[in-house]
């Protein structure tokens, strides 16, 4: 058994010009390794540290709970239910499918002697050594194209997929002993199917969700975020947790890699995500949660959880909480922030009109919508 120390509690043991600072405890913990007091057996706020057991492939955690005198009041383990939380990667290939040019730009130099522009000419030699003298180390001619390409690899198009084939712009040494600035764009698609290139398996001590609580009775701001409470959700002294829950099909999440804006990469996690199981330290479900938990609140002596209504996120709902696993009920829904719609040049409208509104939320964001 192992234990590592990297979370410092200091105490100030004198005051005054010469205040002394040492060491109370070290803890190896994490943001959100605490109890609150309003949900700890005792009264007491508990600060969780953990020890490591095992290797680096087979890891297991005891939780230490230590009281304000930093004593080990109770230690745990964390049995999480049976999750198989596999996952595929897959990745596709693209092409480019269509080169048209954006825009051709013929390049001028003046003229002294008419005081005018006219366009360069000359031969492709006079053309190499032009460019060399008018563009030093930004270009490199290309023998047998009469093109004169990017040095830097961020003038080309999705360079680490295709290098050197698509410049972003080059210069072009023309038949009649003109040169131009090409400025070429590109269309890409996929080419084939999704191809598998690897899977794994989600740690479930990453699906644990944290909670914050905050106690409008006293006027408290939102308290730092924590995973652990003993009397939240039932009044024994086993610690309980939300643990993500899934239901059985796939969910897919598609990525942009390279930023051209097709998704060439996607995970594909075998369990779609369904709210949350709030577990029992000794892995026992007690309560299914199929909402988003936004946050906890202590109003009138009575503890909530808070989430956005399902059926308008522009609302909150309130959910009483008690003992009884069965209990969670929904108490109401309100908007907590009068919704405004405004014209485009910023008149306040009595209700929304056809074409684009511009609409302030219940939450105070301010968003572009389109009526029709």
């Amino acid at each position: 058994m192992k234990k590592f120390y990297c979370f410092a509690i200091l105490l100030a043991l004198s005051l005054g010009a010469n205040a002394q600072f040492v060491a109370k405890k070290t803890l190896f913990t994490d943001s959100g390794f605490f109890v609150p007091k309003q949900f700890s057996y005792n009264g007491n706020t508990h600060i969780i540290g953990i020890v490591e057991e095992g290797d680096d492939w087979d890891i297991e955690y005891t939780f230490e709970a230590y009281n304000p005198d930093f004593e080990v009041e109770r230690s745990f383990r964390v049995n999480f239910p049976d999750y198989n939380l596999s996952y595929e990667t897959q990745s596709r290939k693209l092409e480019v499918t269509n080169i048209y040019v954006d825009r051709r730009e013929i390049i001028t130099i003046y003229d002294e002697q008419s005081s005018t522009s006219r366009p360069w000419t000359g031969t492709w030699e006079e053309a190499k050594s032009w460019v060399a003298s008018n563009f030093p180390s930004e270009f490199k001619a290309i023998e047998g194209s009469c093109h004169f390409l990017p040095v830097d690899e961020r003038e080309y198009f999705n360079y680490y997929t295709y290098g050197d084939l698509y410049p972003s712009r080059y210069i072009k040494w023309n038949s009649e002993g003109t040169i131009s600035f090409i400025f070429p764009d590109y269309e890409e698609a996929p080419v084939g199917e999704w191809e598998s290139i690897g899977s794994g398996s989600e740690n479930p001590y990453d699906l644990i969700e944290y909670l914050s609580f905050v106690d409008l009775d006293d006027n408290s701001y939102p308290s730092p975020r924590f995973f652990f409470t003993q009397t939240l959700f039932n009044s024994d002294e086993k610690y309980e947790y939300l643990l993500a829950a899934f239901e059985g099909g796939d969910e897919i999440e598609e990525f942009d890699t390279n930023g051209d804006g097709i998704n060439d990469y996607r995970r594909i996690m075998h369990g779609k995500r369904k709210g949350y199981n709030v577990v029992s330290e000794d892995g026992t479900i007690l309560y299914k949660i199929d909402f988003e938990i936004e946050n906890i609140i202590r109003l009138g002596g009575k503890i909530y959880l808070v989430s956005l209504a399902e059926e308008d996120d522009d609302l909150i709902t309130f959910w009483s909480i008690d003992d009884d696993p069965d209990a969670v009920t929904q108490v109401k829904s309100i908007s907590t922030f009068p919704k405004q719609i405004f014209s485009t040049d910023g008149r306040k409208l009595p209700d929304v009109r056809r074409g684009i509104n511009i609409v302030r939320d219940t939450d105070g964001s301010v968003k572009k919508k389109l009526f029709k």
